[in-house]
């Protein structure tokens, strides 16, 4: 038996211990500086290139439109400046998932989109920057065509920013239904390569297989792209009520893209609105990390999932359930990635907490935490990575009344905890290897407790799990499913050790 290991791919391997961690919270901070008996909701939050923190929030009415408020912190989220109010109207939506959502570029521009009825009564996209750090705003700009912008809603706007400063906004629109040229309201993106002073003419950019169906008409899109202009939308369908995740590319900057990619691996059919979309992430290689709530499961509970899709790959790892919960609600995930291509995701439950992972995600275990457990909601949360590697985590509160905007940050991370918790590599050893599907493969482990073997694909998907039998101390063995050839990752788990190491397959 021959086998020749591509190298470029053992290169993509990460050998990892499995390290343990404790979570080191700083005591939250309200960042909303008003008295009590306001809603403040749907805080946004981002990190600066200056290492400085911003965040958005909306003052919302008991229906759920309001004013934009914006701060920021430049000493890592100690104290924050007063809140600048940046519209007036009371008229932007902040129901659900929307939000006043902004990006930052290279030279330190912040700009900002949010959905408001100014013209006709039907929600547009408006536009605004900042150059100096959020303490004043250039004036309103709608970026929908002229010719639609009085006639057709748009929904759920989304905004990035490459490296050459050039923005992307994309939104669902309504223009095909309302012109009774569809059935369905479908995903729409428009660009400025000048700073926001003026946007291109908006074009769809969903290409649906066969044609067939759309955007989910009630869930949040978001958007990502890379530094060199390569464009990743993922949004929710609705294909006869199909309510999947799936992704939009383009790798020229937004001119072309190529048919709709799907993300979900269960199928999830309702006829109703789900009112949930997907977070997303790039991280330094390009590979876009995704995480959503869906219904998949006959039972009716919500799960949160996650997935990664690769650069240049038209199909996704497949999807990896986060949640434990067995409650009927969790929703509303938000993740982030580090340089070091460490992931940190958080989540809202039903019974008022909020769930946090973060590691080597997903090639380490995870064992989900609850966080700040205190009376009241906490909703909408958003996490970030500091260039230090602290997250920063932010979100919606009602422990004082009917909502605030809340700030804490998490400076914990992965350590060895004693020497003796890790074998050293030639502690284990694999036999035969590479092996063929069908096999026995035997280990051999200074160790005398029983052993879980997991092995995961390059892409981070676990395709088996078994206890070994250990017929003699120290020797272990399990039979190999049958898997394709290529390499894996064999992930070794007892009370006393830890451990991962290559394992070869050819059949």
């Amino acid at each position: 038996m021959k086998f020749r290991i591509n190298y470029f791919l053992v290169l993509l391997i990460i050998i990892f211990y499995n390290n343990c961690y404790c979570q080191n919270y700083t005591i939250p901070v309200m960042v909303n500086n008003d008295v009590s008996g306001s809603v403040e909701r749907s805080p946004i939050m981002k990190i600066g290139r200056d290492g400085n923190i911003y965040i958005s929030w909306i003052k919302a009415n008991s229906g759920g439109n309001g004013d934009i408020y914006f701060t920021h912190s430049t000493d890592k989220g100690n104290t924050f400046f007063p809140a600048t109010k940046i519209t007036q109207g009371a008229s932007v939506n902040s129901n659900f998932q929307r939000a006043a959502k902004f990006v930052i570029d290279t030279k330190g521009t912040i700009h900002m989109i949010w959905l408001e009825s100014r013209i006709n009564n039907q929600p547009d996209v408006w536009y605004i920057q900042s150059s100096d750090k959020g303490l004043t705003w250039t004036q309103p700009k709608n970026v929908i065509d002229s010719d639609d912008s009085s006639k057709y809603a748009q929904d759920f706007c989304s905004i990035a920013v490459d490296s050459l400063n050039k923005l992307y906004v994309s939104f669902l629109d309504s223009r095909e239904t309302q012109r009774k040229q569809s059935s369905n309201v479908q995903l729409y993106m428009t660009m400025s390569t000048d700073g926001g002073n003026s946007w291109s003419k908006n074009k769809k950019v969903n290409k649906m297989i066969a044609g067939i169906g759309g955007t989910c008409e009630c869930c949040k899109q978001e958007i990502e792209v890379s530094p060199e202009g390569h464009v990743y939308i993922a949004f929710r369908s609705n294909i006869n009520n199909r309510r999947d995740i799936w992704v939009c590319r383009s790798m020229d900057g937004g001119e072309t893209f190529e048919d709709v990619i799907l993300i979900q691996d269960g199928e999830w059919t309702i006829n109703a609105c789900p009112v949930t979309g997907p977070n997303v992430a790039l991280d330094m290689n390009e590979n876009l990390h995704l995480v959503w709530r869906d219904n998949r499961d006959i039972s009716g509970i919500s799960r949160i999932y996650y997935a990664m899709l690769p650069k240049d790959s038209n199909a996704a790892s497949g999807n990896i359930q986060l949640s434990r919960e067995s409650s009927n609600f969790v929703d509303y995930p938000n993740i982030s990635i580090d340089d070091n291509s460490d992931v940190a995701i958080v989540y809202q439950t039903s019974d008022k907490g909020m769930h946090y992972y973060f590691g080597e995600f997903p090639k380490s275990d995870f064992s989900d935490a609850e966080i700040f457990n205190s009376n009241g909601r906490k909703e909408f949360v958003n996490v970030k990575f500091a260039s230090d590697g602290t997250r920063y985590l932010c979100w919606q509160d009602s422990r004082r009344d009917n909502g605030d905007i809340y700030f804490a940050k998490d400076s914990s991370s992965f350590n060895s905890v004693t020497e003796q918790f890790f074998l050293k590599d030639e502690s284990i050893i694999i036999t035969p290897n590479p092996v063929s599907s069908g096999k026995t493969v035997n280990l051999s482990i200074e160790n005398n407790s029983n052993v879980e073997i997991k092995i995961y694909d390059i892409l981070g998907n676990q395709v088996f799990s078994k206890v070994a039998e250990n017929s003699i101390p120290g020797n272990y063995s399990f039979i190999l499913p049958d898997l394709k050839n290529g390499i894996y990752c064999l992930n070794i788990i007892s009370s006393q050790i830890k451990f991962s190491k290559i394992l070869l397959i050819d059949n």
